[in-house]
């Protein structure tokens, strides 16, 4: 019986011992889970980022190229009017003088 007890009793110390390393074990690799669970989640992260960036570099890009033909279109019809302005500005003048200088002669 005492054999019996004590086969007994080393079993359990046993069986207490494996549950021991068990939850040692559970927790290591919960541990490790969790640590690489949040390295996955920064590398996501950082990933989608620098996507983030790269889309908002290339949509700032487009819209700089987009501005600058804009400025030179309306570059373009600036010296276009300019240009007829002058034109048309001597020619009214010169009429305006001769306009001038025949009423003047009248008198």
């Amino acid at each position: 019986m005492d054999k019996i007890i004590k086969k007994i009793v080393a079993i359990d110390k046993k069986a207490l011992k494996m549950r021991e390393e068990t939850e040692q074990i559970i927790k290591k690799n919960e541990k490790e889970l969790r640590e690489k669970l949040y390295k996955m989640e920064k590398d996501k992260m950082e990933k989608a980022n620098k996507i983030a960036e790269e889309e908002y570099n290339r949509i700032i890009t487009e819209g700089k190229k987009e501005v600058e033909k804009i400025l030179k279109k309306g570059e373009k019809k600036y010296n276009a009017i300019d240009i007829a302005f002058s034109k048309k500005s001597s020619k009214l003048q010169s009429q305006v003088l001769e306009k001038i200088i025949s009423e003047n002669s009248k008198y």
